[in-house]
């Protein structure tokens, strides 16, 4: 739905299909006509359910050299698996292989107040673990162009991904904190924080206007606790 709604607006998108059964399935990996390509079921978490097709998967290669966790899949295989018996709605979609970024954003009475992309370098999980809050223009030009179309209010969370053409497009949004918001202190800004306080004297409609240390890498470690 909301891949539809940005592509009503004018604004870029993956290609993309939604199978609701194996025959829909097959004519939305038709019409992609794209490898590699991607699976993630429309309600899901935590990667549960999201695979990357590829018919130049080496099955061997994953076997012994790649831990249970990996992504790739063969389109031989995923086919076996989805036509023996129903599943739920699937978003069958172009594969991304650029550059990932999490952009932290902030909108206050319609007001769009910060757009923060931070580049995901090494992920755990799904959870970045490394990274750097960088100034990409182009990303905050889009992310901006996304909030324009969409009524939300306070902290929201967008991922973006570069696709095989370089040109960032849309993972999906989240209306919330993200996982590593806190990433964003090292760089000077307490969202959390300011989207209680608001953002001072911002009457200008200035994005960003709040200092940022653009360029600050972080990374996120576990540690041990003895007791």
């Amino acid at each position: 739905k909301l891949y539809a709604h940005l592509k009503q607006s004018g604004i870029a998108i993956p290609d993309f299909g939604v199978a609701h059964n194996y025959a829909e399935f097959e004519q939305a990996e038709k019409a992609l006509n794209k490898q590699p390509y991607i699976i993630k079921p429309c309600v899901g978490n935590g990667s549960r359910g999201f695979r990357i097709i590829s018919n130049t998967a080496d099955e061997r290669d994953l076997l012994f050299n790649h831990k249970p966790s990996s992504t790739y899949v063969t389109q031989k295989k995923i086919h076996a698996i989805l036509s023996q018996g129903g599943f739920p709605p699937l978003l069958v979609s172009e594969y991304m292989p650029g550059a990932e970024y999490t952009v932290d954003c902030l909108v206050q009475g319609g007001q769009v107040q910060l757009i923060i992309p931070r580049r995901r370098d090494k992920m755990n999980n799904g959870i970045s673990v490394a990274g750097i809050i960088e100034h990409n223009q182009e990303v905050i030009d889009y992310c901006k162009n996304i909030l324009d179309v969409l009524p939300l209010d306070g902290p929201i969370g967008i991922q973006v991904k570069y696709s095989v053409n370089n040109e960032p497009l849309i993972v999906e949004i989240n209306p919330r904190i993200q996982g590593t918001t806190v990433a964003c202190i090292g760089a000077g800004i307490n969202i959390p924080h300011l989207s209680f306080a608001g953002i001072p004297d911002n009457t200008t409609g200035e994005i960003n206007l709040s200092p940022i240390k653009w360029g600050t890498k972080f990374i996120r470690y576990y540690q041990e606790l003895y007791y």
